[in-house]
């Protein structure tokens, strides 16, 4: 008789394990019971040791592997360390509960780990060493079916509550007298700074009366950034934005986002620092009288808006900006 290896899957927890709820369990439940001949099963999470010994216990998993001083809120700054904690662990395949959050930050992991990515999957079998998967879609009139060999390349799938919400196997914990604990492994991610507020800053704008508006991108790579951001505000009068990638990377705040899905805005000056110039940000600029932009990259598509280009590192120019102006 020909016995085949198991293959290692690996469970994504996206919140704290101290706020996990009956849906994450009965997810963990669903995948470890209906997938334990041909998997086994280890999970990433979030939060403290102790919460995550309770979890190991109550679950057949192999190792609960557990990242410290990171809260869920920050979950997005750290996909290139949750790439790389991924790549130590080296899962044959990555499940996780399907929501815009996760499948944003793992599809972005999928390129960094070279995982081929399925999201929002609502049906998941097992048949002859494939994984056989559905989707549906437009508005759930269509279903879609692919069948995924389990030996080809690895893979990360987000399934939706339905699945396991439709299952017959219900949430209730195994019997803890036959099962494995799991070994625990710690990781810990140095903190990233959030945007800091000063005065009314984060909480209001005056984008409509302002003459010259200073935009950061996700250029100005950091909170500090955009606090040399504030620093200009004080010597100057401006108004202070941002763009979308600088939002999303929470180093500004939502209500300074400026762009299609931000506010449009119509300034005598509007000087652009670290943005490179998605489409979406130039149409809620392009209402502005004179555009300035600073990028290293000289093929960013910010120049192909600006009345003037600067090809320079932002902060160094920022640096030299703020001190001529204070002199």
């Amino acid at each position: 008789m020909l016995f085949r290896m198991k293959k290692k899957a690996l469970i994504l927890i996206e919140t704290r394990i101290d706020k996990t709820d009956n849906q994450t369990l009965k997810f963990i439940n669903y995948l470890t019971k209906k997938f334990s001949g041909i998997f086994t099963f280890d999970i990433l999470c979030f939060g403290n040791q102790n919460k995550t010994e309770k979890l190991s216990n109550n679950y057949n998993i192999e190792v609960v592997h557990c990242i410290q001083g990171v809260d869920d809120d920050q979950f997005k700054l750290y996909t290139k360390e949750l790439s790389e904690v991924i790549c130590q662990i080296a899962p044959d395949i990555i499940f996780a509960r399907s929501n815009y959050l996760v499948e944003e930050i793992l599809g972005t992991v999928s390129v960094y780990a070279n995982y081929k990515f399925y999201g929002g999957i609502s049906s998941l079998n097992y048949d002859d060493d494939c994984l056989c998967v559905e989707k549906n879609i437009l508005n759930n009139c269509y279903t879609v079916s692919k069948r995924l060999a389990l030996d080809e390349e690895k893979k990360i799938i987000t399934v939706g509550n339905n699945i396991w919400n439709n299952s017959e196997i219900k949430a209730t914990l195994p019997d803890e007298s036959n099962l494995n604990h799991a070994n625990i492994e710690l990781y810990t991610f140095a903190p990233k700074n959030k945007l800091i507020s000063v005065g009314t800053y984060a909480n209001s704008n005056d984008f409509n009366n302002s003459r010259l508006i200073v935009s950061g991108g996700k250029g100005l790579q950091s909170s500090h950034g955009f606090n040399q951001l504030i620093e200009l505000k004080e010597i100057i009068d401006c108004e202070i934005g941002a763009s979308r990638a600088a939002v999303d990377s929470e180093i500004a705040s939502k209500n300074r986002q400026i762009g299609q899905t931000g506010q449009t805005v119509q300034p005598e000056v509007y000087l652009a620092l670290g943005i490179s110039g998605a489409t979406q940000h130039i149409a809620g600029i392009l209402g502005s009288k004179i555009i300035i932009a600073v990028n290293k990259d000289r093929q960013a598509n910010i120049f192909n808006y600006s009345d003037y280009g600067i090809v320079a590192d932002v902060s160094d120019f920022l640096n030299e900006f703020i001190k001529q102006l204070s002199n």
